[in-house]
């Protein structure tokens, strides 16, 4: 009985060291995470210096909150806020609203100071538009911007828009990232998007936290003086004509990119 229970013993401590082993071994396999490093964090309304004209609150300027002080220094009209935010978007009490009327962007002079650098890059936030379908005088389908960097349409950047009555990701020289699905406009309602894409071009469309695409494109490279746009492209053109934006941040990485670190799933993993 003695022998019998030992041998029991010996071999629940030979397959816990087996099980160990193994769990070592398949961490090591497995790709490390990549660190993101946030370059710029607009939280439309939090930051900015909001004023109160009649019944509505503007502000000069979108305040970038990381540390790095991209501000939205140049608006296009007047800015415009709501107290209308995403439920998902933690900490938010106000969001930017765009229009034709009201749009900004950032000093395209000192840009992210990044060029020549083989990165990920990824932007991200909480977006509504209250038109059902963006189209041009001719009927065809429209692209308006709601957040970029850089200037997709010339290899260089990347961005989130309403095209016609979907929302799309952009990438480097007009590769639309596109959900399957298609992911339809629904007037009022907010959405967390998020592109992200390695420095080998490979393009990730998350909703709501989750994986819904991946593209292949053609790798760039954002120039030093690319700068951040909210509700516009490049140019002054693709204006959003009625939406709203919350807590935009603009991200770089090296390696795999792991959507834990979106801001709608560190939301999520803090509530559970």
């Amino acid at each position: 009985m003695l022998t019998s229970t030992r041998s029991s013993r010996s071999m629940v401590r030979r397959g816990l060291r087996w099980t160990a082993m193994m769990m070592a071994l398949a961490a090591m396999a497995a790709p490390a995470a990549a660190e993101i490093h946030v370059q710029a964090h607009y939280r439309c309304g939090e930051a900015d210096a909001i004023q109160k004209q009649g019944g509505t609150e503007t502000a000069p300027a979108t305040k970038d909150s990381s540390s790095h002080g991209r501000d939205m220094i140049h608006v296009l009209g007047t800015l415009t806020y709501t107290r209308q935010v995403a439920k998902g978007a933690a900490g938010s009490s106000i969001a930017l609203r765009i229009s034709e009327s009201g749009t900004c962007y950032s000093d395209d002079v000192n840009g992210f100071g990044l060029e020549g650098q083989k990165l990920g890059w990824g932007i991200e936030g909480w977006f509504m538009s209250s038109t059902a379908n963006e189209a041009n005088g001719d009927g065809t389908p429209a692209e308006k911007w709601f957040v970029g960097i850089g200037s997709p349409h010339n290899r260089n950047g990347m961005a989130i828009a309403q095209l016609g009555d979907q929302f799309v990701g952009i990438l480097n020289g007009v590769t639309y990232v596109e959900a399957r699905p298609a992911l339809t406009v629904q007037p009022g309602q907010w959405i967390h998007l998020a592109l992200v894409a390695d420095a080998d071009g490979n393009a990730k469309l998350y909703v709501n936290g989750d994986l819904h695409t991946t593209r292949n494109a053609q790798p760039g490279a954002l120039l030093g003086k690319d700068a951040a746009h909210i509700g516009v492209r490049p140019g002054g053109d693709a204006k959003l004509k009625d939406g709203a934006v919350d807590e935009v941040r603009i991200f770089t990485f090296e390696g795999m990119f792991d959507p834990r670190d979106l801001l709608i799933n560190q939301a999520e993993s803090q509530t559970h």
